[in-house]
């Protein structure tokens, strides 16, 4: 379930882009990993990689939504420095 709200550290977040949802894991409003092309044309395949923006370079004016996972989902997912630790060393990977 998608909620809108404010996230906090290791959250799921995505924004609507029309067509598609752009994802992203939140850090703070200074830093949201997301998978993206680091030209204008975030959905370039040849030149996506792990970055990451501010959560209104993220946003692009859309809306924020927040996953909101279920108790079962909540207690199989990794722990917010797990996920941000993990994101961290994926800056850079593409693929």
């Amino acid at each position: 379930m998608w909620k809108t709200k404010k996230p906090v550290l290791g959250d799921h977040i995505r924004v609507s882009r029309g067509l598609y949802y752009h994802h992203g894991i939140y850090a703070d409003d200074y830093c949201v990993f997301h998978f993206a092309s680091p030209s204008d044309n975030e959905m370039n395949p040849e030149t996506a990689r792990v970055l990451y923006t501010t959560l209104d370079g993220f946003l692009k004016g859309g809306t924020l939504e927040v996953r909101e996972y279920t108790f079962e989902e909540s207690n199989k997912k990794r722990n917010p420095k797990e996920v941000i630790d993990a994101a961290i060393k994926s800056i850079g990977e593409g693929g």
